[in-house]
């Protein structure tokens, strides 16, 4: 539909947070390639996450994902459409701005994304 394009990024931005995330020693090549949920136990927050595309992704291979965007209609569109998905952990989503969000709880990620 209207939103294949964004969907389609993922096929680029999956790989370089994996590749990021072995290079950074957060995770060894072995478990990338042999687990599907690869990033269980990896806590990630996605800035400007918009309506939640890589989001739930990053959710869908095991990351416990908090995806902040200041469009309170985005982030409305985000939660609508997590509904709808079998994710095991769904993602969490505020509406808020990185400069309101991070500081005070930036050390409790491993990985920020901001696409």
């Amino acid at each position: 539909g209207s939103m294949k394009a964004l969907h389609a990024m993922n096929d680029l931005r999956i790989p370089f947070i994996k590749n990021g995330l072995v290079n950074s020693h957060r995770l060894k090549a072995l478990e990338v390639k042999n687990k599907v949920k690869f990033l269980e136990g990896i806590k990630i927050l996605d800035i400007g996450c918009g309506g939640g595309i890589l989001t739930e992704a990053l959710a869908r291979l095991g990351g416990s994902v908090t995806g902040i965007d200041p469009s309170e209609q985005l982030i409305a569109v985000a939660r609508a459409h997590t509904l709808s998905q079998p994710n095991a952990t769904p993602p969490s989503y505020t509406a808020t701005t990185v400069e309101e969000y991070a500081p005070s709880v930036m050390a409790q990620y491993d990985v920020a994304v901001a696409s």
